[in-house]
C-alpha cells in the first residue's frame, strides 16, 4: 500500500509488468515495477538512502583493511613458528650427534669390558653397569629422533598453511571486492531512478 501511495504521488515509467490483463492474483503478488526518477524523491528520502550507501562503502572498506591486517599478522605468527620450529630441530640435531658419540663411546667401552670379564679381570655387575649405560643412551637417541620425526611433520604442516595464507587473503578480498561491485551498481542504479514494486 505505501509503495502504491508513492507511485500514485510521482511519476514514474514501468519497467516490468508481472501479469496480463484479467489474470488472478493473490494479495502480494508484484504487479509492476516502476521506475521512479531520482529528483521525484523527497529530500529527507534522498539522504537517508546516501547515507546508507556511503555508511555500506566505509564498512566494507574497513573489513577490507581488517582482513589484510589479519592476514599479515597471521602469516607473521607463522613465519614465527616456523623459525622456533627450526630452532628445535637444529637443537635437537646438535643432541643426537652427542648421543651417538657417548653411544659409540660406550660401546666401545663395553666391548673392552666383555674382554675383560672373559679373562675375570671385572665383574659381571661392572659389565651390567656398562650395558645399561650403553642401552639408556641408545633409547634416549631413538627418542630424540621420534621428537624430531614429529616436529619436522608439524613444521611441514605449518609451511603448507603458511604458503595457502595468501590463496585464501585473496579469496576474502575476492568477496569484499564482489561486495563492493555490487553496492557500486546499486548506487548507479539510485543515481539514475529508484525501482518500485506494485504489488496486489
Amino acid at each position: 500500500p505505501d509503495e502504491r501511495r508513492q507511485v500514485c504521488a510521482h511519476r514514474g515509467t514501468v519497467v516490468e509488468r508481472h501479469v496480463n490483463e484479467g489474470q488472478a492474483v493473490r494479495a502480494g503478488d508484484v504487479l509492476f515495477v516502476v521506475a521512479l526518477e531520482r529528483s521525484t524523491l523527497d529530500s529527507a528520502s534522498q539522504a537517508q538512502i546516501q547515507a546508507s550507501l556511503d555508511e555500506r562503502r566505509r564498512s566494507l572498506a574497513e573489513t577490507a583493511r581488517q582482513q589484510a591486517a589479519l592476514s599479515a599478522s597471521e602469516q607473521d605468527a607463522l613465519a614465527r613458528r616456523l623459525r622456533d620450529m627450526q630452532r628445535e630441530i637444529d637443537q635437537i640435531d646438535v643432541e643426537a650427534a652427542l648421543h651417538r658419540q657417548r653411544a659409540a663411546l660406550a660401546q666401545q667401552a663395553l666391548a673392552r669390558l666383555e674382554s675383560l670379564r672373559a679373562d675375570n679381570f671385572i665383574s659381571p655387575a661392572q659389565l651390567q653397569a656398562k650395558s645399561e649405560e650403553l642401552l639408556a643412551l641408545q633409547t634416549q637417541a631413538q627418542g630424540l629422533e621420534r621428537q624430531r620425526a614429529s616436529l619436522s611433520r608439524e613444521k611441514s604442516n605449518v609451511e603448507s598453511e603458511l604458503r595457502s595464507t595468501p590463496m585464501r587473503e585473496r579469496g576474502r578480498q575476492g568477496e569484499i571486492e564482489r561486495d563492493q561491485a555490487t553496492l557500486t551498481r546499486e548506487a548507479a542504479e539510485y543515481e539514475g531512478a529508484r525501482l518500485v514494486q506494485v504489488r496486489a
